[in-house]
């Protein structure tokens, strides 16, 4: 049997290591990061038997000064033309995640016809908003820049992402092609409306504040990446409503591709994000499940191509990127 003093000890240290964790960002975000790498990792290895062989590219192209500030460019082999391009943005709850994450995916819809560009960018809460959302804009003005020898056709740009990578390809959509947006929150955006052909977003958190009321250790997860990226513990602060993208559509935004699953917390962001697209005009696309799905799709389940419904999303994207770049 365990002395008292020496039960009462540990219990002293697992409530300071749970206090650490749920006061102190950065702890909480190392324990995050460290879940989203395992399954960064799981993703990959479901993705590579559907990964085409003939495909071509370079990893960690510097587009910065930051040694995060670096991108993949993908591409079909042999290419020697300006292809319509994908700037692709990972996610990971702001805290984690890697183009290496995106890499199957990306070479996938790269063998379409596509250069796909995948962006790295500084994680939090060594980063906090809105610094990742200028990082990707300076990706995108170095890829123009650099578009011959890249095969990029600048004037054929779709933005994308997945998860808080989906979340910082929309917002810097709305700032792209709403130019009072852009002067609200302080962008000089790096192309012009004209150049953007499209979004898409897949699970991605496009109106945070719905996240306000999470509880136990979804709100644990929520007030953690709240604390590292926002700087807030609160997503209903004006400062996070600022990067809701839902609450900022205009009828200047691009046409967009939204997806989520029945299981996924996020997905009812998406649903809100879809109908804001509607009624101010945009061209939107959509695809949800059933809340009584079997099985319930969970948040990134469109990157386990086992499933059929993952299948339908990408064939989904494959036609709205034919769609919009044509």
């Amino acid at each position: 049997m365990v002395p008292q003093r020496a039960f009462l000890l540990l219990a002293a240290i697992a409530g300071l290591v749970l206090l650490c964790l749920w006061r102190v960002p950065r702890a909480g975000s190392a324990l995050i990061r460290r879940a989203f790498t395992r399954g960064g990792a799981r993703t990959v290895a479901r993705l590579a038997p559907f990964v085409p062989a003939h495909v071509a590219g370079r990893r960690g192209v510097a587009y910065g000064t930051r040694p995060e500030e670096l991108l993949d460019v993908w591409y079909p082999e042999g290419t020697e033309h300006p292809l319509p391009t994908v700037v692709w943005v990972h996610g990971g709850g702001w805290v984690a995640g890697s183009p290496a994450d995106v890499e199957p995916y990306a070479k996938i819809l790269a063998a379409e016809g596509y250069t796909v560009v995948a962006v790295d960018y500084t994680l939090a809460p060594a980063a906090r908003y809105p610094l990742p959302l200028r990082q990707v804009n300076a990706a995108i003005g170095w890829l123009v820049e650099h578009a011959e020898e890249l095969h990029i056709d600048a004037d054929r740009l779709v933005l994308a992402g997945d998860s808080a990578g989906a979340q910082i390809s929309a917002q810097l959509a709305a700032a792209i092609t709403e130019p009072s947006y852009a002067d609200l929150i302080g962008l000089r955006p790096a192309i012009g409306a004209g150049q953007l052909c499209g979004v898409i977003s897949h699970c991605g958190p496009q109106a945070p504040a719905l996240l306000a009321g999470a509880r136990g250790i979804g709100g644990w997860f929520v007030r953690t990446v709240g604390r590292a990226y926002f700087a807030t513990t609160s997503f209903d602060s004006p400062r996070v409503r600022e990067a809701s993208v839902a609450e900022h559509v205009s009828s200047r935004y691009v046409p967009t591709l939204v997806t989520g699953g029945n299981g996924d917390p996020l997905t009812i962001q998406g649903r809100l994000f879809t109908e804001r697209l509607t009624d101010a005009g945009v061209d939107v696309t959509a695809l949800f499940w059933p809340a009584d799905h079997e099985p319930p799709l969970g948040h990134e389940f469109q990157f386990d191509l086992n499933l059929p419904e993952s299948q339908q999303v990408l064939d989904a994207t494959k036609d709205f990127l034919a769609r919009v770049t044509r």
